[in-house]
């Protein structure tokens, strides 16, 4: 559960509460809101370095003992074994928003971390501090000793890159049993670096029966990905490209696009088991130098987590051959067939310089690695696309040229953006090759025109008759109905207004230069189609360890660790004195229920201080069995003369 889920349940107030809680304790001032100060790092630096070592603590079982940061009540209760130091730091961090409350309706309650706070505190935490790895191997010595039989994909962007664009030139439907049709992932399969054997584990379990049939894998996550980035939406069973949110994705860098990838990878698919997103939590905080994987499981292992034994093939299926795939990571195994890992280097950024590429006398476009995917998507309107690796090429086509000459474009729009991203000026021959296909495209040429229908022929007629009009209505195509060209529309509408007619348009599709900024035009798309099922989130569904389960809208009362605390008489409590018996009987038996510490003194001068086991009756003398950290005894409770309930200075 993301952080804007979590805080979308709660009311203003709460959060507003959650707000004044966070200034006490860091004594501030702070005027941003609650959502930015939880994605903020260094807000989060703050927050944890401001936390007790209770509090700390009941952040770890977080990390070590919850499935994707959630823990419900009675598995909190049986893991602290009812710590009341626990339970009051547990409710401090519910009161500071770094743990919510979540409830199944009329069942049980559950405790949720939010994955950002999960991220971000992870590296902050003194376990993780101590026992930061270091690179196991330099640069220099990688070509000598790693090898890894799986290939590895050249980058998740470039498969989504490839996927969409597939979308733009053919129609795709599901089928009857919402399936991708058989064909149409074989050919999606040709464009796509992702393959079956890098998706076989934790991702092929998480789609439904019907899609893992024929091997499905690699082109729904795809499709699933897409929908939950919003990339494209389902209208009538048909797959749509979502224009204005393509746009604007395409325009960011690289780094930028794997980034939220990355960040939707985790939050959407992440394994429920803890030690494996720890392991993704290791490799956020490494640099480009290569890691044994063994020890970083070695790790995970010291700070507390408990992985089976075979965390590393487990691993292997359910994160790093999909991450192999997706072209994030780089694995090698030397000659002890020790595995190694290391973040992909070719997709680290590398500046603001924007390379450009290559034009030959031919017409082959030969395009350097960190190409920003807007020219891409641009350019493969002129060509083919191929992908040999980080090697991208386009050759230009007279299909491809005479496509986009056909919907309104020139020759002109199509040599200005070859210029524009080529690095030496576009070679004559391309230039007429160009002009060459323009000519034959030529030979057969439509125009885009508006259709004006009017609601009988009296009314056409009565159009007509009118002088400023009639020079635009010349091509009738039905008693109802004439065309006019598009460049003369605006004119047209402003002279039938100022007759008094004021027509209804239709939503029109309008024509799209070469390079031309899709997200300038289309403002209007800036909101998915009311069509689209906006409850679907995806293309199969996710289960969660906590679903069902809502944020409940609370702000816990301090002394909710302890529900019976503030009943108990502060004579109890502050003051060091001889009771009667009766008195020193209920007293320790408040003490037992609230799992409190008291301090006794006995008869004999003997001093005593522990928490208070069992209250009997035996062999009619009432007995007290108390305990300190390893050490017991059992004293009657006649014998104790003096008696004081002990609360710990943190509550």
């Amino acid at each position: 559960m993301n952080i804007h889920k979590c805080l979308d349940m709660l009311s203003e107030r709460t959060i507003e509460e959650i707000i004044q809680e966070q200034n006490r304790r860091l004594n501030i001032k702070c005027d941003n809101s609650l959502i930015n100060r939880l994605q903020d790092s260094a807000f989060c630096q703050t927050l944890w370095d401001a936390l007790t070592e209770h509090e700390r603590q009941a952040v770890s079982l977080f990390y070590t003992n919850a499935q994707q940061g959630f823990i419900r009540k009675r598995d909190f209760e049986t893991i602290t074994q009812q710590d009341i130091l626990l339970t009051a730091g547990l409710t401090k961090l519910r009161r500071l928003g770094i743990i919510y409350t979540v409830r199944k309706m009329w069942s049980e309650i559950g405790y949720m971390m939010p994955f950002e706070l999960r991220k971000n505190l992870y590296p902050l935490s003194n376990q993780t501090h101590k026992k930061r790895i270091e690179p196991s191997i330099k640069e220099e010595a990688i070509p000598h000793v790693f090898s890894y039989a799986l290939p590895a994909g050249r980058g998740i962007h470039m498969d989504i890159l490839a996927f969409l664009q597939f979308l733009r030139e053919q129609s795709v439907s599901l089928t009857q049993k919402n399936g991708i049709p058989r064909r149409m992932v074989l050919k999606w399969m040709e464009r796509i670096s992702l393959r079956g054997e890098h998706m076989r584990g934790w991702f092929s379990s998480l789609l439904p029966s019907e899609v893992k049939v024929d091997d499905q894998t690699p082109v729904s996550f795809l499709f699933d990905l897409s929908l939950r980035m919003r990339l494209v939406y389902l209208q009538d069973k048909r797959i749509c490209l979502h224009y204005a949110i393509l746009n604007d994705w395409l325009h960011k860098k690289n780094v930028e696009q794997i980034e939220e990838i990355k960040a939707n990878l985790f939050r959407y698919y992440a394994p429920k088991e803890s030690w494996q997103e720890a392991f993704l939590f290791e490799l956020q905080l490494f640099d480009e130098e290569w890691y044994r994987v063994d020890e970083i499981l070695s790790k995970l292992t010291q700070i507390g987590y408990k992985l089976p034994e075979q965390a590393q093939e487990q691993l292997k299926e359910t994160w790093l051959h999909p991450l192999l795939g997706l072209g994030m990571v780089q694995l090698g195994e030397d000659n002890q067939q020790n595995l190694w890992i290391r973040h992909n280097p070719y997709h680290q950024e590398k500046g603001d310089h924007q390379p450009k590429w290559y034009l030959d006398s031919t017409g082959e476009v030969m395009v350097p690695p960190g190409m920003v995917l807007a020219q891409l998507w641009e350019l493969s309107r002129l060509g083919e696309m191929n992908v040999a690796g980080d090697f991208i090429s386009c050759n230009l086509t007279s299909r491809g040229v005479q496509s986009y000459l056909s919907t309104g474009g020139s020759v002109d729009q199509i040599l200005q953006f070859l210029q524009e991203n080529t690095a030496h000026p576009v070679p004559d021959s391309v230039a007429q090759l160009i002009i060459k296909w323009s000519g034959e495209a030529k030979q057969l040429s439509f125009e885009q025109v508006i259709r004006f229908k009017t609601a009988s022929s009296t009314l056409l007629a009565e159009l007509r008759d009118i002088g400023i009009l009639a020079p635009y209505i010349s091509e009738v195509i039905s008693p109802v109905a004439f065309l006019i060209s598009t460049s003369k529309l605006d004119e047209f509408v402003t002279l039938l207004r100022e007759c008094g007619y004021e027509p209804q348009s239709g939503e029109i599709r309008r024509f799209q230069s070469i390079g031309f900024h899709l997200g300038k035009d289309h403002s209007n798309n800036n909101q998915i189609p009311l069509e689209i099922n906006t409850d679907r989130e995806g293309f199969f569904p996710l289960i969660t360890p906590f679903f069902d389960f809502k944020v409940e809208n609370v702000f816990p009362d301090v002394g909710e660790a302890i529900p019976g605390l503030s009943t108990l008489p502060k004579m109890w409590t502050e003051h060091y004195q001889s009771y009667h018996p009766n008195t020193v009987r209920v007293m320790l038996k408040r003490a037992q229920e609230l799992r409190l510490e008291v301090q006794c003194q006995t008869h004999r001068r003997d001093e005593w201080t522990g928490k208070v086991q069992e209250v009997a009756l035996e062999h009619g003398y009432w007995q007290v069995r108390m305990m300190s950290k390893d050490q017991s005894w059992t004293e009657k409770v006649d014998e104790i003369s003096r008696l004081r309930i002990l609360i710990p200075a943190y509550l």
